[in-house]
């Protein structure tokens, strides 16, 4: 399975809303396997069929975008806990982990909220990419 499968389909939902897995898997071109391992485990949940859908397929989208669907960890405390190790860790890093506990995938807002708490987190934007790093100091572990 290609390690950002379970972004694409994130992205695929974001975009499109509630979908079944064939729908999803014809859209990304990945195997059925794949897709049914990703949809099953944290971060998605099964919903009922849009209005004016059919009905007899099962639909999933994005958990935290079903009401009443179990939330695992915010998005900020998935990040400390990444960064906690103070090395710089890649954004695509972040959102596989915030992806995986089921968590919301804006990288900078989780940055602003663990700074409104606090803690020292350095942006890194250098060659296209974007890195996070938590700067581990006593005053904040304390």
């Amino acid at each position: 399975m290609r390690p950002s499968i379970r972004a694409e389909i994130s992205r695929y939902l974001e975009e499109h809303g509630p979908a079944t897995s064939p729908m999803i898997r014809q859209a990304i071109c990945a195997r059925r396997a794949d897709v049914d391992r990703v949809l099953a485990g944290p971060g998605f949940a099964r919903v009922e069929a849009p209005e004016g859908c059919r009905t007899n397929g099962h639909y999933f989208n994005l958990s935290r975008l079903v009401p009443g669907a179990a939330r695992r960890i915010s998005r900020a405390a998935v990040m400390l806990e990444i960064l906690s190790d103070g090395e710089p860790h890649s954004r695509a890093e972040v959102i596989d982990a915030l992806i995986a506990a089921g968590a919301s995938l804006f990288t900078n807002n989780a940055a602003a909220e663990l700074r409104a708490q606090g803690y020292d987190i350095v942006t890194d934007r250098s060659g296209g990419s974007v890195s996070y790093r938590l700067i581990l100091n006593e005053a904040v572990a304390a």
